[in-house]
């Protein structure tokens, strides 16, 4: 099983006619965390959280990302939790709660038909979705 936490903001994966999926939960958390619109304490909260995340999940290349068509390489993989690493996925649902507070909402999904591999660690994969992938926020 596979989990991916989303945020409510969309994105179309490869140049054209690519699945539209939602965007996960680290891009809204760093831009909170530059925002001074938001509370000090919270934006700390959440700077404390990607610092453990810096340090402790695997940052593939970007190349991880790309799938070769005829012609281009697309971008076309998202990221996904494995179910066993807990302390990831533990430390991802308390930063959706301290987003939660700054009301950036973020939903989890799980799926066991992630689409195509494309990166493998011990905490995470990169997946091309397919047609009975869930994408979408809800």
């Amino acid at each position: 099983m596979y989990l991916r936490f989303t945020s409510s903001d969309a994105v179309q994966l490869g140049l054209r006619g690519g699945k539209c999926v939602h965007r996960g939960i680290f891009g809204p958390a760093y831009r909170v965390r530059r925002d001074p619109a938001y509370p000090l304490y919270l934006r700390k909260a959440i700077h404390q959280e990607l610092l453990w995340f810096e340090n402790k999940l695997p940052v593939p290349t970007g190349r991880h990302f790309y799938v070769r068509s005829k012609t281009w390489w697309r971008s076309q993989g998202i990221c996904w939790f494995q179910d066993q690493a807990q302390d990831m996925v533990s430390r991802a649902y308390g930063l959706r709660a301290i987003l939660a507070e700054c009301d950036i909402l973020i939903s989890s999904l799980q799926t066991d038909r992630p689409g195509q591999i494309l990166y493998v660690d011990a905490y995470q994969i990169i997946a091309k979705p397919d047609a009975d992938t869930p994408t979408v926020w809800q």
